[in-house]
C-alpha cells in the first residue's frame, strides 16, 4: 500500500480556491488523486476543507503520534505507549 499525504500539514489546505482545483476541478488527475466532481458539490468540497482545517488546527494545539490505532505508530519505530484513558467513543449518528 502507498503512502497518503498528511492533510493536516499540506499548504493547500490554506486556500478554498486551490483546494477546490485539486479536489473538484481534479488538477491531479495525473498525479493520481481523481476529481470527485461528479459526487461532491462546491460547498461539499469546502466543508471537507473546513473538516481538515479544524483537524489541522487541533492537532496543531495537541499534537499527538502520528499513525493508525492507540498511540499511533502504525509499526514505525518504537511503539508508542498505550492510552491511560478510554479511547473516546463516536458522536451518535456518525459513522464508523
Amino acid at each position: 500500500m502507498g503512502g497518503f499525504p498528511e492533510l493536516r500539514t499540506t499548504p493547500m489546505m490554506q486556500s478554498a480556491d486551490v483546494f477546490k482545483a485539486i479536489v473538484y476541478d481534479g488538477a491531479l488527475t495525473e498525479n493520481g488523486m481523481n476529481s470527485f466532481k461528479k459526487t461532491l458539490t462546491p460547498e461539499d468540497v469546502e466543508a471537507v476543507r473546513a473538516h481538515i482545517v479544524r483537524l489541522a488546527n487541533d492537532f496543531k494545539n495537541n499534537p499527538r503520534p502520528q499513525g493508525f490505532g492507540p498511540g499511533g505508530g502504525a509499526g514505525r519505530g518504537p511503539a508508542a505507549a498505550a492510552p491511560t484513558t478510554a479511547p473516546e467513543q463516536p458522536a451518535q449518528g456518525m459513522h464508523q
